[in-house]
């Protein structure tokens, strides 16, 4: 997941990680991702996304782990 990923990605991921979110929210953590990817210059890992995700929609939903 990096500064590539579009909105397919992004809810495919957000799946995996256990996270249902509106479109609206998916936007969010897509562009989080992208300024996460760009800042730190490599893609994100599944748990990263995860991290970015929750602090971008100011949650503490719990992924399915």
């Amino acid at each position: 997941m990096g500064k590539g990923s579009g909105i397919d990605s992004v809810n495919a991921w957000l799946r995996d990680v256990g996270m249902q979110v509106s479109e609206e929210d998916a936007m969010k953590v897509l562009q989080a991702v992208k300024l996460h990817s760009l800042k730190n210059k490599k893609m994100l890992s599944h748990a990263e996304f995860r991290d970015v995700a929750r602090a971008t929609l100011g949650r503490t939903q719990q992924a399915a782990e």
